[in-house]
């Protein structure tokens, strides 16, 4: 199925980062990276674009990066001069918004709002002149149980108005290539914040410790990978708590990697473990996949739909005993681990990065041609 590319390019596409965020750090989180792929895309397919941010990480320089500098940072005023800057500039394109939902309810037919996390529509969104806007705008979600969520939460927004596009992996950067391992070896990437659980998995990792001595415990990250406009409220206490058991010899900590040196820490661990408390959708869990590498994951959000039992397990959130279990398990059971682990290879096709670009072009076409009927 072919794509109608010059309708997408007689609109142009402009790009709204959200306002808490700082583009331009590298490594970066998950929301940050999908961001950058979106720009990937436009790029490979020369669609004229423009990215519209409150704040860039240090000295970053990017032509196409404009700045938005409101006078006002109490919110609500900050959002409305934020999001009303970026419209009164861009009137004719495609405009795709991420975390900044304000857009849809001024220009909905051009308004494509992305939900990397849980973000509320504004307050006066039900207030009938503005109503009848939201109801015609597009949502995308990387997950069917962020959409089925915002549904929920927003029951007269109509279901043909919203999508799913999962995230997808570099299938010719994230591939198996370490065969003979040794060693027993779990990792945990991400930031470290109390969201990510990292609570849990170090009291799950005293359990793992006292019957399996010689396992290790590899944390790549930190507690600012996602570089914020404002400070992540609990980074310190979390880094103060990775250091206590890095100085007891209980963990490794290996700091945060290059974009394209995470294929070497997958390859260095016998599983990884997600063992968050809510995750829109899980973007590490498909790059190690891609490695080979087993999951042990939260059965919550998104992770439920892209872990299944031939390439992971799933355990209860905040549940240490039974994370614990788990990971025992499989570090016990070296015919499960391979088995998981050939499935983890095959199951992680199903993100390529192809298959989501013809999706996000495919949503892009649809959005153009009912602007330039």
């Amino acid at each position: 199925m072919e794509i109608d590319l010059e309708k997408i390019k007689k609109m142009g596409v402009a790009l709204l980062a959200s306002r808490t965020t700082q583009l331009g750090k590298e490594p970066c989180g998950g929301s940050d990276r999908v961001f950058w792929e979106d720009v990937k895309i436009l790029e490979e397919n020369h669609i004229p674009f423009k990215i519209y941010t409150f704040d860039t990480f240090k000295n970053f320089v990017n032509k196409k990066v404009i700045k938005i500098k409101p006078k006002i940072k109490i919110y609500p005023f900050f959002t409305l001069w934020y999001c009303s800057e970026f419209l009164l500039k861009e009137k004719k394109s495609i405009l795709l918004c991420y975390n900044e939902p304000m857009p849809a309810g001024i220009s909905p037919k051009r308004s494509i709002i992305r939900f990397d996390w849980f973000t509320a529509l504004p307050r006066w969104w039900k207030i009938s002149f503005f109503l009848k806007r939201f109801k015609k705008a597009n949502y995308l979600f990387p997950s069917k149980y962020m959409k089925t969520l915002f549904l929920k939460n927003y029951p007269l927004i109509s279901k043909s108005r919203t999508y799913v596009i999962y995230n997808s992996v570099d299938l010719n950067l994230f591939k198996p290539f370490s065969k003979n391992k040794n060693y027993l070896r779990i990792g945990f990437v991400g930031q470290w914040t109390k969201r990510k659980g990292l609570h849990f998995l170090l009291k799950a990792w005293e359990i793992i410790k006292s019957q399996i001595p010689q396992a290790e415990l590899w944390i790549a990250g930190s507690p600012f990978l996602w570089a914020r406009t404002s400070p992540v409220s609990d980074a310190e206490e979390i880094y103060e708590l990775m250091k206590f058991y890095e100085r007891k010899g209980m963990i490794k900590i290996k700091g945060e990697y290059p974009y394209e040196r995470m294929p070497d820490f997958y390859n260095s661990i016998n599983l990884l473990v997600i063992p968050s408390l809510e995750e829109p959708f899980g973007l590490t869990a498909i790059e190690a996949m891609a490695c080979g590498v087993p999951i042990i994951a939260s059965k919550i959000g998104g992770l439920k739909e892209i872990i299944n039992e031939n390439c992971g397990i799933l355990v209860p959130p905040a549940d240490s005993k039974k994370l614990a279990t788990a990971i025992i398990k499989l570090l016990k059971d070296d015919v499960l681990r391979e088995k998981l682990s050939k499935g983890a290879l095959t199951h992680s096709k199903n993100f390529s990065y192809e298959f989501r670009k013809f999706k996000f072009l495919k949503l892009l076409e649809k959005i153009a041609k009912a602007n330039l009927k």
